[in-house]
């Protein structure tokens, strides 16, 4: 059982799922977002909020540089660009060392297709973060439930 917290000053976008009475740290601010457009809302919305406070964004943004335009103001690179303007990284990037859309690890594999590989689930966190240790999961042990498998983030204060 989930406890969905919602914040409806941004038409009900989800923030994070936790297990019923998980007790959470109370001096970060947390955010769950599962597309692009609720991210690029959240982080304008938010502005003032992620920039004073440690701060992890997570979620399937189902977007990656590699099908950004142009013409769209709200693509993946610029979603990056501006958390990055503020210090909060993609936390698999940064440990990798790797860069958006040259990713060694997909994180979808579309209709469960192997050849079908794309990085699209994300942990972005500032930089008061200390990283600890990032897996992604395997696709032999995630495809029987998705077409995605798990970014395991471990933070060394959090």
């Amino acid at each position: 059982k989930f406890l969905v917290i919602r914040d409806s000053s941004l038409n009900n976008l989800n923030k994070l799922k936790f297990p019923e009475g998980m007790i959470l740290p109370t001096d970060l601010f947390w955010f769950g977002v599962n597309e692009i457009k609720q991210a690029w809302k959240a982080i304008h919305y938010y502005e003032n909020l992620i920039s004073e406070k440690p701060t992890i964004l997570i979620g399937d943004l189902n977007s990656n540089t590699v099908w950004d335009r142009k013409s769209r103001l709200g693509n993946h690179s610029y979603l990056v660009h501006r958390l990055a303007a503020k210090n909060i990284k993609s936390v698999y990037h940064h440990f990798f060392s790797q860069l958006h859309r040259k990713e060694f690890h997909p994180t979808l594999f579309l209709y469960r297709h192997r050849n079908k590989q794309y990085h699209l689930d994300y942990c972005f966190a500032s930089a008061d973060h200390v990283i600890k240790d990032v897996k992604v999961g395997a696709f032999e042990d995630w495809a029987k439930h998705s077409d995605h498998v798990p970014v395991f983030v471990c933070f060394e204060n959090v």
